[in-house]
Parts: C-alpha cells; structure tokens; sequence
C-alpha cells in the first residue's frame, strides 16, 4: 500500500473568502503544482483566482492580449509581493478577477503609491481552463520605477 500525505492548503474562494482544505497526498510526490475542483458538469468551464501583473508602455486599448501579455499567476491570497523592473516609459500593471470584492492597495518598496483603476473592466480568457471573465485592470500613475518591489494587498 502507497504511503500518503494529508497536507491542509489555504485558498481565495470564487468570491474572494478564504477557503482551508485538507486533502492526501502520494507520498512519493515532489511538488504540488495546483489542485482544482469543480462541482460542474464535464465541460462547463469554472473561474480560476489569477492575478497578472507586469510592466509595459501604455496600450492603445486594453484587451484580453494585453492582460494575457502580463506575467501570471494562480492567487493564493489576495497580499502578494512581485519583483518588477519598469523603465523609462513603462507603467506597472496589476490585474484580478472583478468579481472578488474591494479595491486593492500598492506599494512600490513599501511606500504607498497611486494606481488607477482602468474604467472599463477587461474580458480575459483562462488559458490554462478557458474560462472567461472580467478583470479589474489597475496601472500605476508614475512610470519608469526601475527595479523594484510591488507589493499588493
């Protein structure tokens, strides 16, 4: 019989409420890449908590390649420190799903700083699940940080 793991994980429910669940794990498993479930039928699609974030010179518009352009990753909680360098000319960008609730604060190298959230929210399509939703787009009001901490929460 194969010796198995319980492990607890911490999620961000669909509306943004922490989730703790327990589940076992193969003890010959090396790493947890990401645990998904569904309580829909086959090939219903289902909302993935990702967040984009990255740099870039302003858009002409903002569209779903735009935000897919920007660096991504599943959310495990709604604090999150990125490493970004931004030159001269380029803003940083933060996206998240709309339907969490709240607006999130920045910091640039824990000093508070302005990002405007863009007016209209941004349709983006899960790569990984093919799930589409709205996004809340943020862009920083100042550009060319260089290297720098982003800290949201």
């Amino acid at each position: 019989m194969e010796k198995r793991t319980s492990i607890k994980k911490e999620r961000i429910g669909v509306r943004g409420e922490n989730k703790v669940f327990t589940i076992d794990v193969p003890g010959n498993a090396k790493r947890i890449i990401g645990i998904q479930f569904s309580t829909k039928l086959t090939g219903d699609n289902m909302p993935v908590n990702r967040h984009y974030f990255g740099k870039s010179v302003t858009p002409f518009v903002y569209i779903n390649s735009f935000v897919q352009g920007l660096s991504n990753e599943q959310m495990e909680s709604t604090v999150k420190v990125f490493s970004i360098n931004a030159l001269v000319g380029q803003k940083i960008y933060y996206a998240r799903p709309s339907r969490l609730d709240g607006l999130p604060s920045f910091e640039v190298n824990a000093v508070s700083t302005g990002f405007t959230l863009i007016s209209t929210p941004v349709s983006v399509t899960d790569a990984e699940t093919g799930y589409t939703e709205d996004y809340n787009l943020f862009e920083s009001n100042d550009s060319g940080f260089g290297q720098v901490k982003l800290y949201v929460f």
